[in-house]
């Protein structure tokens, strides 16, 4: 990749981001009643992330602060996420609309993984957990956008500078949105880093539907949940290695538990959204699932999907049964 010169206020917000983010700036590890998972808070950081949205930003609320607590603490006892035991957590408000936050895992300077929670209604403070995921399929990554834009010759000494960089969030999708004042503005895959054919309107229709979260998914001021061991196939996990499943009939899956026992006999499978996968960040593979489950009894467990190429990227089953179709992958000729 070439190289590029340059000193516009955009590299020194990104680069600075980047390090802020990665830094670890311990406040008083937090306390609370059954909590042995020992966790870390950031506040400040959160206030340097708002350079990307050109404003101040308020603190994370603590009803906020405590699920996300407690969910890194559930997930810490699974193989999967064990090394988040004794982690730093860091939140950073998501764009305007959204009302979501990211948020941070990391240790010892080292980024392990990371949430999104999202506000279940505008008028109190009760989140519900959006995704959640290990590094390296943490979205948001400010020196890949870097790379990206200058890749694409839209950061160059001779170049219009962007006048805003805003983190955004929809159901299965983190994005970039990057403008240049009054002419082009740019909407990016957060995760892949795809520049995406969008225009305001389109994203301005495709924000109300983050109320597709709230019916589905526990919440912070539900009962109390518990998280399962993460099953994980070992089959394939890029749809794009053999497309002849596009010629393929769709799969007769409609339910969670369609989903668990096509993994748990025949590995893998691909979610697909015809004509709107750029709104999902479709297609992708599910090699793994997770299950939730309340300690009321009589009530239902919410699955996570494991998605992408490292099958360590969880989001809501049942948002993937609402928005798309699946197909088996291609035989592989031995």
């Amino acid at each position: 990749m070439k190289s590029v010169g340059i000193t516009s206020k955009l590299v020194v917000v990104l680069i600075s981001l980047h390090l802020l983010m990665s830094a670890v700036h311990s406040s008083a590890p937090v306390s609370a009643t059954g909590v042995t998972t020992s966790v870390q808070i950031n506040d400040k950081s959160s206030d340097d992330w708002a350079l990307t949205m050109g404003k101040s930003v308020s603190l994370a609320p603590s009803s906020l602060k405590d699920f996300s607590e407690m969910v890194v603490k559930q997930l810490s006892e699974q193989q999967v996420f064990s090394s988040w035991n004794h982690s730093e957590l860091q939140y950073f408000p998501l764009g305007p609309g959204t009302h979501s936050w990211l948020v941070t895992v990391s240790r010892d300077e080292k980024e392990l993984g990371y949430l999104i929670l999202t506000a279940k209604n505008t008028n109190t403070q009760e989140y519900i957990l959006s995704e959640y995921g290990t590094s390296p399929s943490s979205p948001y990554d400010l020196t890949a956008l870097h790379h990206t834009l200058a890749e694409l010759d839209i950061i160059s000494p001779s170049s219009t500078s962007p006048t805003s960089i805003v983190p955004l969030y929809a159901p299965l999708l983190p994005l970039w949105k990057v403008s240049f004042g009054h002419q082009e503005t740019l909407y990016l895959n957060a995760l892949t880093m795809d520049v995406l054919a969008w225009d305001e309107s389109h994203w301005k229709k495709l924000n109300p539907q983050t109320a597709e979260l709230s019916d589905t998914l526990f919440s912070s001021k539900g009962d109390s949940f518990t998280s399962s061991q993460v099953i994980s196939s070992k089959g394939q996990k890029d749809p794009y290695d053999n497309l002849m499943w596009i010629t393929s009939t769709p799969l007769s899956v409609s339910s969670d538990l369609d989903v668990e026992s096509y993994i748990n006999k025949h590995n893998s499978l691909i979610f697909t959204s015809p004509n709107h996968n750029d709104d999902v960040g479709g297609p992708f593979a599910i090699s793994g699932y997770q299950k939730w489950y309340s300690t009321q009894e009589g009530t239902h467990s919410v699955v996570y999907a494991g998605t992408g190429l490292t099958g360590h990227r969880y989001v809501p089953l049942s948002i993937l049964l609402n928005k798309g179709i699946f197909h088996a992958f291609p035989l592989v000729s031995k």
